[in-house]
């Protein structure tokens, strides 16, 4: 029941439970604007079949237009192994809150 209770918490909150098996259905990234240092918040959607991918996703602020290309990759276990971001930089969650 506790699992079920996550999943209804990150889709309708759209946060990640803390779990280390890469089990929560998305992740939320936080990128700060080198341009103007806008917090800007994003929640990914994690493929639920996919062994191993790499995703790219362009964000732009709601007060400057400065475009941030982020890339990330996942493993098979739906892991973050590798991420880059231009134009800005990554920040934790708890940074912007």
């Amino acid at each position: 029941m506790g699992k079920l209770i996550e999943r209804l918490r990150d889709a309708l909150l759209g946060t990640e439970a803390n779990d280390s098996h890469g089990t929560a259905p998305a992740v939320r990234i936080v990128v700060e604007c080198a341009k103007c240092g806008e917090h800007i918040a994003a929640r990914i959607e994690k493929e639920e079949h996919a062994v191993g991918y790499m995703l790219r996703k362009e964000l732009v602020g709601a007060n400057c237009q400065n475009i941030i290309s982020l890339q990330l990759a996942f493993d098979e276990c739906r892991q973050i192994t590798q991420q880059s971001v231009e134009g800005g930089t990554i920040i934790s969650v708890e940074e912007c809150t």
